[in-house]
């Protein structure tokens, strides 16, 4: 039996429950037409609760299908992106951040991300300069991997995080091409 089956049974079972105290409450002794108007209500009461119901599938079902939208569009952007602690931690990353980094997002999340910078004084200037601004700040960086090294521009701002009580630094990553 699944989780959905066993709320079922338990709310069923609540309210059976109610029901037997309502009816040992209520007047055994009712006309025609007051037990005619209850099953009335009772059944506008249900179809109202199946075309609730339905309308709720409908709507798990757009959740679901924008939601795998959204993924797909942030695991496969052109560009790389973190989340990032106030600490410099790696919170979160994108396919594409994986793949630049040359890891696996297993081994990317809880990383400092100071550990794919050369210079990491700079970098941690940087983080400190995006969590005190409002606006989007701008680095140049080299980023280095365990097999190569690339120039990148990395864009970051600072957002409020419910979860962790505090800021963190959403960062995109792009691979600059050319000369600097």
């Amino acid at each position: 039996m699944n989780g959905d089956e066993q709320a079922r049974k338990e709310l069923r079972r609540r309210a059976e429950a109610r029901l037997e105290t309502l009816n040992e409450s209520a007047s055994l002794n009712m006309s025609e037409y007051a037990i005619s108007t209850m099953v009335h209500e009772l059944r506008t009461h249900q179809i109202e609760l199946e075309m609730q119901n339905h309308e709720l599938h409908q709507t798990e079902i757009a959740l679901t299908k924008a939601y795998e939208q959204l993924s797909d569009l942030y695991d496969f952007a052109p560009v790389g992106f973190l989340t990032i602690s106030d600490k410099g931690i790696i919170l979160q990353a994108n396919l594409t951040a994986v793949g630049m980094l040359a890891t696996v997002r297993s081994d990317l999340i809880g990383r400092h991300f100071s550990t794919f910078v050369t210079d990491s004084q700079a970098l941690g200037n940087y983080l400190h300069n995006c969590l005190l601004s409002r606006e989007r700040m701008l680095a140049e960086v080299m980023v280095t991997t365990h097999d190569s090294e690339f120039p990148a521009l990395l864009t970051g701002n600072a957002v409020e995080s419910v979860e962790l009580n505090g800021k963190v630094i959403r960062l995109v990553i792009t691979k600059m091409v050319g000369e600097r």
